[in-house]
């Protein structure tokens, strides 16, 4: 129980250094500070508020009570997918190809 605890811990501390500055990299200087308090306050607001509900939902429906750490684990480890292939792509020059497309 303590190792699956302090797994989680670890995940979502690297779930929260991550993103900002992954997003710092990935978005040109005049408006990075704009995109990053965007994408980091209404995704953490969104998921941060809907998480408490979600791990409620999943521990009634399943009498599981480690389910909702699990479904922590599953979104940090999607996180760490993303900010591994995000950094894979800014490393091979992709980035100033979508920031032509999105920010033109």
């Amino acid at each position: 129980m303590v190792f699956c605890l302090g797994l989680l811990s670890v995940l979502t501390a690297v779930n929260a250094a991550i993103i900002p500055g992954l997003i710092a990299e990935i978005t040109p200087n005049y408006v990075r500070y704009t995109v990053l308090a965007l994408v980091f306050n209404i995704g953490f607001g969104i998921f941060g508020g809907l998480t408490p509900s979600i791990a409620l939902l999943l521990t009634n429906k399943s009498h599981a009570i480690l389910l909702p750490g699990y479904y922590l684990t599953f979104v940090a480890l999607v996180t760490l997918i993303s900010a591994s292939l995000a950094s894979k792509t800014y490393k091979a020059g992709k980035c100033n190809e979508i920031r032509k497309i999105y920010i033109a």
